[in-house]
């Protein structure tokens, strides 16, 4: 899934800036909708997800 949007980008011969954003945007979009594209894309690089609340976060 992540390989078929990359190379949809790649392929893409944009017409604008316009274009380009709204095809990243879909692209995303359906990613989103994916949780388990992006849980095994983290898992196959090694990372790990860390949720953090309001109380974790120091400025």
């Amino acid at each position: 899934m992540v390989a078929g949007q990359t190379r949809e980008l790649a392929n893409l011969a944009v017409t604008g800036i316009d274009h380009l954003a709204r095809t990243v945007r879909r692209s995303l979009r359906r990613l989103q909708h994916r949780p388990e594209v992006l849980d095994g894309l983290l898992a196959h690089t090694g990372l790990k997800l860390i949720e953090q609340t309001a109380c974790d976060i120091t400025l």
